[in-house]
């Protein structure tokens, strides 16, 4: 005897035509990139504790010994009292107290754009500036400056 090879079997299938199988829809993208669980998933919760220790540290440093209610009660208190501390940068309280205003030097002394500007300003709005308090440092050197308007009188507000 001899060796007698299997018979195959004809499978319906393999004779039916393939029909193309479509992919399937894409999921829709993130326009942000910060779906759940992506790269960018923690940005909003650490952008949100930067921001609430800024506010607590900014509160603590406008309070002066760390609480909101002792600083508020502390300018009720000196708003009340019929002899106000002394100022610790000059300044007027008013307009009217200050004048007759100081003249200040015209702007084209300068010839930075900047300094002719800032000079010119000074100018047009003495009445805000007497309002304002000198920073510059010469108040206790000079005796005579009573505003920041005063620092527009000479070249120092240049300096």
């Amino acid at each position: 005897m001899g060796f007698i090879m299997p018979k195959r079997r004809s499978s319906a299938r393999s004779k039916l035509p393939r029909r193309p199988v479509a992919p399937p829809p894409p999921e829709p993208a993130s326009p942000s990139g910060l779906e759940r669980g992506g790269r960018l998933g923690w940005l909003p919760f650490v952008a949100i504790g930067v921001l609430a220790v800024g506010a607590v540290v900014f509160f603590m440093a406008v309070s002066g010994d760390n609480t909101v209610e002792s600083a508020a009660s502390a300018a009720v208190a000196a708003a009340q009292s019929p002899s106000a501390p002394a100022k610790p940068f000059p300044y007027y309280d008013s307009a009217e107290e200050a004048r007759p205003f100081p003249v200040t030097l015209p702007p084209s002394t300068y010839s930075n754009e900047t300094l002719q500007k800032a000079y010119q300003i000074a100018k047009e709005i003495p009445e805000i500036l007497v309002q304002l308090p000198c920073l510059c440092g010469c108040h206790g050197v000079q005796t005579d400056h009573g505003s920041l308007l005063d620092c527009y009188v000479d070249d120092h507000a240049a300096t």
